[in-house]
């Protein structure tokens, strides 16, 4: 409740902090866990590098053939990089993360599930290849 009860700015600030000392204090639990840090700079509004973060944590995942896992970091990770404003690198930042999210989609749900088709569109659709 309290933590709710904080202005917007001050929870960014906050988030901030954490992500921080984390990186500072922690750094070999911030290498392993980059899904951490990414929530916190979501959070603080660090949009870049929390799409950064989603991204090593969709990668780790995926090493460990984590492909649910992975398919969640790097959804969040589209779904920040959409956020921003249009343009040719915001296409590329989203074709790379599609083309990441592909291979975790088929080995979930297959080739013929609807949503491995819509991230292997989306990444042709912002230059990628197939």
């Amino acid at each position: 409740m309290a933590y709710h009860s904080l202005l917007k700015r001050t929870r960014q600030e906050l988030h901030a902090r954490v992500v921080r000392a984390l990186e500072e204090r922690f750094p070999e639990r911030a290498a392993a866990e980059p899904e951490v840090l990414a929530r916190h700079c979501e959070a603080a509004g660090l949009v870049d590098d929390a799409i950064a973060h989603y991204q090593r944590a969709g990668e780790a995942a995926r090493r460990r053939s984590a492909h649910e896992e992975a398919s969640v970091h790097l959804r969040k990770a589209i779904v920040l990089v959409a956020a921003l404003g249009e343009g040719p690198v915001r296409d590329g930042r989203e074709a790379r993360l599609q083309l990441m999210l592909a291979p975790s989609l088929v080995a979930a749900r297959g080739y013929a599930h609807a949503e491995t088709g819509i991230a292997l569109n989306r990444m042709e659709a912002n230059g990628g290849r197939r």
